[in-house]
């Protein structure tokens, strides 16, 4: 890594961190407070489940009618729900002060608030273990927290954003394991991390997997640990004792109520053909496969255009897929994704990363495409969503090859002769781009 111990990596934050945690955790809260729920996709649905916890202080089992989904014919409860039962919490503790509708609401959105609030939290330090220049954990921090569609996610309850903070941590707590031989300390923050991503969202498996894979290979390569097979089993035994006591009740409970479907996808059908045999009226899924076109012929497919509406809503798509940026502005977001890969791969022609670098990256990049392939798979075989935020953590990614590349790289401003640091540059820049989608576009739905 980039500092000569562990200790020298466990930086303070600086009051400028501090100030930037404040200002997320402020404006995240302004945003869901003032946000109305008719622009907020599927919380109506999700909030059937948050209501039941309330009202009853029971967990649901999926085959209630009050949470059932009018439209759909099943209900969220059949799918990890942590989001949900965080959400009944801060409603239940919002009532304690106020009976009012939206502050109710509020109190319910908290847990994305927070979840936006983690994902600042754990760039900044992620950026700390990884980045020679405090300015590159901020620049981190600021792409993550104030890409437009994370702002929008973390405004109403969804699983998206507590996804995108489980993935975050998941990060800094691989990095700290490497820092550290895999310490305990690091080993439960990698078990908790991976329960909420458990619990959260069936999109981001794909960074389970490859943290997995991270960890052994880090241990495998780390001359500190010995014996190796003896610390791998201890250490990852310790890790899934963990997810199976935080995450793992969810899954057996699902499989003891639902004739074995731990997953509830099965049940989710099941449910919808019931209803459809009693005469109601669902929205049909739109399957391409069942269709019978080919995977080439859906992704070439000209009307459905799924790739251009994913990237497009991966920057931000507001409201229910209806309220998009000006199209330059997304010509200008994908020219900084672009400009942070370029930098990365420029930074690395200049200068060779640590191994422990290389390999964070490697895996994320991995997780990042299978990330992408999910999202991709389940339009084409189940129901056509091209959604960006089935795939936001890849917010992670980009932001990461952005802060490598300026952390590493230098810019020249005229008659100077010092070099200055890329990563203010950039904050600044994407800042700007920030305020002038949030102004000008989104709180068109606040109106």
């Amino acid at each position: 890594m980039n500092k000569p111990d562990a200790a020298a990596r466990a930086v303070r934050f600086s009051r400028a961190e501090g100030l930037l945690l404040l200002l997320v955790f402020a404006f995240y809260t302004v945003c869901a407070s003032l946000l109305p729920t008719e622009h907020c996709p599927d919380e109506a649905a999700r909030m059937r489940v948050v209501q039941w916890i309330c009202d009853t202080h029971t967990l649901p089992t999926g085959d209630e009618p009050e949470t059932l989904i009018p439209q759909w014919g099943f209900s969220y409860a059949l799918r990890p729900y942590l989001a949900s039962i965080l959400s009944a919490a801060g409603m239940t503790a919002a009532s304690v002060i106020s009976r009012a509708a939206w502050f109710l609401r509020l109190g319910a959105r908290m847990v994305s608030v927070l979840s936006a609030v983690a994902c600042c939290f754990y760039c900044l330090r992620l950026g700390h273990r990884l980045f020679r220049r405090r300015s590159a954990a901020v620049l981190l921090a600021v792409f993550v927290c104030f890409l437009p569609q994370v702002c929008f996610l973390g405004s109403y309850l969804n699983n998206d954003i507590l996804a995108l903070a489980a993935v975050c941590m998941m990060l800094y707590y691989m990095a700290e394991g490497c820092d550290t031989a895999f310490s305990w300390r690091s080993c439960a923050g990698l078990g908790v991390s991976l329960s909420i991503a458990l619990l959260s969202y069936y999109s981001v498996y794909g960074w389970i997997l490859f943290c997995a894979v991270f960890c052994v290979a880090a241990a495998l390569r780390d001359r500190r640990i010995a014996p190796k097979t003896r610390f791998i089993l201890g250490r990852g035994a310790a890790i899934l004792g963990i997810c199976l006591a935080l995450a793992g009740w969810f899954f057996i409970r699902n499989a003891v109520l639902h004739e074995g479907d731990f997953l509830g996808l099965a049940s989710e059908t099941r449910s919808r053909e019931r209803l459809i045999a009693q005469g109601v009226a669902l929205h049909p899924y739109n399957s391409f496969a069942e269709a019978g076109y080919s995977l080439a012929g859906f992704i070439g497919y000209r009307e459905n255009e799924w790739l251009r509406m994913t990237c497009q809503s991966f920057v931000g798509v507001f409201s229910t897929m209806t309220l998009y940026l000006p199209r330059w502005r997304y010509g200008l977001y994908y020219a900084v994704l672009w400009l942070g890969i370029l930098m990365y791969m420029a930074a690395l022609r200049r200068e060779r990363l640590e191994w422990r670098d290389r390999l964070l990256m490697r895996c994320a990049l991995v997780a990042g495409a299978v990330t992408f392939g999910l999202s991709l798979a389940a339009s084409y075989l189940r129901d056509y969503e091209p959604q960006g935020r089935y795939v936001i953590t890849l917010a992670l990614l980009f932001g990461l090859l952005l802060a490598y590349g300026a952390d590493r790289l230098e810019l020249r401003a005229a008659g100077e002769e010092k070099p200055l640091p890329a990563a203010p540059a950039l904050i600044l820049l994407w800042t700007v781009m920030f305020a002038h989608s949030f102004l000008l576009t989104m709180t068109q739905m606040f109106a």
